[in-house]
């Protein structure tokens, strides 16, 4: 809630492999997502300003999302789509994740990372198009979205 009374645009951006492996179809994770904010505001917390999804995946199980897209993080077309359509300036915005094709993703779109370690930021990479890459050094590193956001409202300090 602070982010967002603070005039931030709360967005999120997700590979969905579960959709090139046919798993679910992208209007059921759209019906996810619209459960889950509804349920993020019946917390007590705030509605998401988007969401943006990339269904592809270099080994998809169904052909149609055997693409190599720029939406895919690391790639940052899920972002610059984001920026687009709510016009915020990526320059001045933060990409809180915790994965390093996170970081790379916010890094390669202009924004400034944070990288919450919360136990998915050990796990195995995800499986991109492009060759590996060492995830870059974020620009703050913490355990939480409450200490991320907290560190974004202190004006980023290191």
């Amino acid at each position: 809630m602070r982010l967002k009374a603070a005039g931030f645009a709360l967005v999120v951006v997700s590979n969905q492999a579960v959709v090139a492996r046919g798993l679910l179809g992208e209007a059921e994770v759209m019906a996810l997502q619209r459960l889950l904010e509804q349920r993020l505001v019946e917390a007590g917390g705030p509605a998401l300003d988007g969401f943006h999804f990339c269904p592809h995946h270099p080994r998809a199980t169904l052909a149609r999302y055997r693409v190599d897209c720029g939406c895919r993080k690391p790639r940052p077309g899920l972002l610059l789509q984001a920026a687009e359509k709510l016009g915020f300036d990526l320059g001045a915005s933060y990409m809180v994740g915790d994965r390093p094709t996170d970081l790379l993703a916010g890094v390669r779109a202009g924004c400034r990372t944070v990288w919450i370690q919360s136990g998915q930021h050990l796990a195995a990479p995800i499986e991109t198009s492009e060759p590996p890459e060492a995830a870059p050094l974020p620009d703050h590193v913490c355990a939480s979205l409450t200490e991320a956001a907290a560190w974004i409202l202190a004006g980023g300090a290191p």
